[in-house]
């Protein structure tokens, strides 16, 4: 169940991409591309 949560929780700040969550910086590739 961790790892799921993990792996799902969007609003989750990751370190390896500037502490932000992951929907920002998928938002964020798709307004550079």
């Amino acid at each position: 169940f961790k790892y799921i949560e993990g792996w799902y929780n969007r609003k989750r700040i990751h370190s390896s991409i500037n502490y932000m969550t992951p929907d920002q910086c998928e938002l964020l590739a798709r307004s550079a591309a």
